[in-house]
């Protein structure tokens, strides 16, 4: 079975559901929006995840950089492409959010969003995206 996770990124505590490969809703929880904590999350499910998605946001760098050097294969999605997937929405939460992101993935609908991620790649280090998140939370 193949799995999918999406993130909905907040500076204290970012929304993350598991879907499964049929849609159905393996887990839905809160974790705190860093790195580590994103991956020990992840470990500690013991489930082979094909893809986790991350909503376009601050911090969505510095967890797709986290995120993709402990080896998950994680997407950014496009900020317009989400926007017009979950406006179907008629009650708008980040819990919503992140389950819409996993399903998004699972049915294969999510073009990556790479240019302003190389941009933002090149001028700041996983230091400076930390130091950078960590100022946000001031």
């Amino acid at each position: 079975m193949e799995y999918f996770a999406g993130i909905d990124v907040s500076l204290e505590a970012s929304s993350v559901c598991l879907a499964d490969s049929a849609g159905k809703i393996i887990r839905e929880t809160k974790v705190a929006g860093e790195p580590h904590a994103l991956i020990e999350h992840f470990t500690s499910l013991g489930l082979a995840l094909k893809r986790i998605g991350l909503e376009p946001g601050q911090l969505s760098q510095w967890l797709y950089e986290g995120l993709t050097k402990a080896g998950f294969d994680v997407v950014l999605l496009e900020t317009r492409h989400l926007k017009a997937a979950l406006s179907a929405m008629i009650i708008k939460t980040e819990r919503k959010d992140a389950r819409g992101i996993a399903q998004l993935l699972r049915m294969g609908l999510t073009p990556k969003f790479q240019s302003e991620c190389v941009a933002l790649r090149g001028e700041m280090n996983s230091s400076q995206l930390q130091s950078f998140a960590q100022g946000l939370r001031v």
